[in-house]
């Protein structure tokens, strides 16, 4: 797996279309702007690059309704497999084996299955949700900050969380200040508003996460 982030637009571009609706310069910080949530931060753009991420994660991340995504294609004319063939294809070797073979050694003959098996095992790797996929995701900071809320939650998918935050931590690099602001949904309310919560909201480093954020405020 491989993650790249970049910021599209200007580091000052919110700024400038601040001042377009004060009709004054606006001096304001970006990491103010941010607490603010205001939509100006929809202003700055950023493009999220996921290289071979297991396929029900970027089924996740697709959901986000205000970061358009660009999905690897699996169009079997642009390098895609198609299921049903491939089973296919093993089948008749299998059977193709069965019959050119059938005064083979035993020994040789079982050698022969288990190259057969192996690719049987190699089908989910290749098909299923854990199936490696690529995909990019064009999304502006107010997004990011919302798709942080949904997927940093404890309720999210284990997966899907840990690529989240190598996100982040891509994303650190360029912006910090964003960051600050990537927190789990309670978290950022102070509430979990989950019908079975997993019980982080009672421990001390949500505490801790919980005072930091506020800090941010004060």
């Amino acid at each position: 797996m491989k993650i790249e982030v970049r910021r599209i637009t200007e580091p000052n571009l919110f700024q400038e279309v601040a001042s377009m609706t004060t009709g004054k310069p606006c001096k304001m910080s970006w990491l103010k702007a941010l607490k603010s949530g205001h939509s100006i931060i929809r202003a700055q753009i950023y493009l999220i690059k996921l290289y071979n991420i297991p396929q029900f994660v970027m089924g996740h991340l697709v959901r986000h309704i205000h970061a358009q995504p660009y999905v690897l294609s699996k169009r079997t004319d642009r390098g895609g497999e198609d299921f049903n063939d491939v089973c296919r294809n093993i089948a008749f070797g299998i059977r193709t084996e069965h019959i050119n073979h059938m005064d083979t050694p035993a020994g040789q003959l079982a050698y022969n299955y288990c190259e057969y098996a192996d690719k049987v095992d190699m089908l989910p790797e290749r098909f299923d949700r854990l199936a490696p996929t690529s995909m990019a995701l064009l999304v502006n900071a107010e997004e990011i900050i919302n798709i942080s809320k949904a997927r940093l939650c404890n309720k999210a998918s284990l997966e899907t969380r840990s690529i989240w935050r190598e996100v982040l931590m891509e994303l650190e690099k360029i912006d910090p200040d964003i960051v600050k602001l990537c927190q789990k949904p309670c978290v950022l309310t102070g509430v979990c508003r989950e019908m079975k919560p997993c019980g982080f909201i009672d421990t001390k480093e949500y505490e801790s996460r919980r005072n930091e954020y506020t800090c941010l405020f004060k």
